[in-house]
This record gives C-alpha cells, structure tokens and sequence, in this order.
C-alpha cells in the first residue's frame, strides 16, 4: 500500500523490484520505482520536475535521470554489465523507447532462450559445462540441477551395461551370444552389447551413445 494516495487524475507508471519479479538484473532492496505518471483525462505525461515531486509526497523512489544525447546512450550501452539493463530514453510529448545494454540481452538469451530439452542436447554433445561457466552464477542452479539428473541417469546405465556384460558368456559362436543378448538385455543396449563381442573399443562409444539415449527419452518424458 502507498504511503499516501495519489491524486484521483493521476495514473502512475511503476517498475516492481522483488525477487519474485525478477528478470536479470540482482536488485539491493524492493519496492514500487515511480517511472512515470500520466494525467488519466488528458494524457500528459508529467515532467520529471513533476514526476520527482509526486513521488516524494507518495514516499515512493523515483527512477534516475540521466541527461544524454541518443547517440551517447548507444555507446554507452554496449560498455554496461549485465546489472544494469540499459536506459529508457523519453521525449518531451512522453514517447519512450528503451535501450539495452549488450551484456544484459546477452545475459538473458543464454539464460531464458534455453529450455530443459536444449540443455539436455547440451549435456549428449557435452558442452553443457561451458554453458554453465557462461552465465552468472545465480542462473547456474537449474542447469546444474538438470546435469546432475542426467549424470545420474548415464551412471546408472553404464554400471547396468557393466553388471549385464559381467555375465555375458565367453567362447561361444556370435549367434549363441546373439540368443543371449536378445534374451538376456534391453533392446537400447543390445547394440552395444555387440560391440562389446567384436573387441570394438567401445568405451567412449558406450558413453556416447547413452547420452543420446539418455535425453531421448527425457525430452518425451517433457513433451509427454
């Protein structure tokens, strides 16, 4: 609740600040930031003068004004980190258009372009760690969670291949150990259990392949 009501004419523009609310950028407190108000029966929109006043009587936070030409707003732009979104230019009839810093849209890509299903894609072609290294270290922890659900799931895979090849025989013809396979082990392993009867080396082709196996069925799980 306000401190204070405003005047019935005035329509407030406020910018929330609470975690909850969050997009990027860490803010250092929450609150309502007064951005702007508009006369409801005219459409004025209120100096900063005006602005600043309103929300002093309101004991609500004004946003900063930076004086500055477009073209130094664009330049600075691409020198800001990705705590700072950028600037929201504003013209004397109240026009606005924002500009964003290029860490910050960078930022938000990687974090919020990503679902479950492409980080699972990731994690098969193993570039998953850089991925994470990448952004900042608040946003880690879903990729981190989703890693470690499948570095579980490829764990458990290759110790049950393991388990299921212990007992695989030995010295018998390729299809005697065919019946065993086809009888003996699931239908996505069979195919490796192969490789395994001809010598292949087949530990980096084990883990690949897993991984691809992997994420194929956690991505129709998702979709399911």
């Amino acid at each position: 609740m306000l401190p204070s009501t405003p005047p019935d004419e005035i329509t407030l523009l406020v910018e929330i600040i609470h975690p909850v609310t969050r997009v990027i950028v860490n803010y250092d407190f929450v609150d309502l930031v007064l951005i702007g108000a508009r006369e409801r029966h005219t459409g004025r929109d209120l100096s900063y003068d005006e602005l600043s006043q309103l929300g002093s009587s309101l004991g609500l936070p004004v946003v900063e004004r930076v004086d500055m030409e477009l073209a130094r707003a664009l330049e600075l732009a691409k020198t800001l980190d990705a705590q700072h979104e950028g600037f929201v230019l504003r013209w004397p009839n109240g026009f606005r258009v924002k500009v964003k810093s290029t860490r910050y849209l960078e930022v938000f890509a990687a974090v919020h372009g990503w679902s479950e299903q492409s980080i699972a894609r990731a994690w098969a072609s193993n570039t998953l760690d850089g991925v994470i290294t990448g952004i900042p270290e608040e946003f880690q922890s879903e990729f981190i969670k989703i890693k470690n659900k499948l570095d579980a799931l490829l764990a458990a895979e290759l110790q049950r291949f393991k388990a299921m090849m212990d007992t695989a025989p030995h010295g018998v013809s390729r299809k005697e150990y065919a019946l065993w396979v086809r009888a003996n082990m699931p239908q996505h392993l069979q195919p490796l259990a192969f490789d395994y009867f001809d010598g292949a080396s087949i530990k980096p082709k084990t883990e690949s392949y897993l991984r691809r196996y992997i994420i194929t069925q956690f991505c129709q799980q998702k979709r399911g």
